[in-house]
């Protein structure tokens, strides 16, 4: 009984599942996670080459420890906006991912049923105009008949 009582206290926000096309929204996660990744690679290789052209080698290898060190917050920094890239992505694809899911399941499902209806998405998600155009298409189909 106490279950039920506190997942109703929970915002509806928890109660989404945000992974709806793993295939989909994990692909460009992905893209952008590696992309992230290679920037990332390129700026500390460059700030790298930099510091190598500004210390000599010799005092470079004295302060090898210490540079790491310094470099660290820079590492847990880079994991961490990583981190909220993930997020954010997962997030944005919800908007898109969300209503593909929506309108193919309605329409598989008015395919078997043979009972047309308008479809309808979520305020807010992506695809609003081509819901407009398959409603539109809805209607026709419906007229004819």
């Amino acid at each position: 009984m106490e279950q039920t009582v506190a997942a109703q206290k929970r915002p509806a926000f928890w109660k989404r599942q945000f992974i709806v096309n793993k295939e989909f929204q994990l692909k460009y996660v992905g893209v952008i996670i590696v992309t992230f990744f290679i920037v990332m690679g390129l700026v500390i290789w460059y700030i790298d080459l930099i510091l190598k052209s500004f210390i000599p080698s010799i005092e470079m290898m004295e302060r090898g420890v210490e540079i790491v060190k310094s470099e660290l917050p820079l590492i847990v920094g880079i994991v961490l906006l990583m981190m909220m890239l993930c997020l954010v992505m997962i997030l944005l694809t919800f908007r898109i991912a969300g209503p593909i899911f929506r309108i193919e399941r309605d329409i598989k499902d008015m395919i078997t049923t043979g009972n047309l209806r308008e479809l309808k998405i979520r305020k807010g998600d992506e695809g609003e105009n081509l819901v407009i155009a398959i409603n539109q298409l809805i209607n026709k189909i419906k007229e004819r008949k």
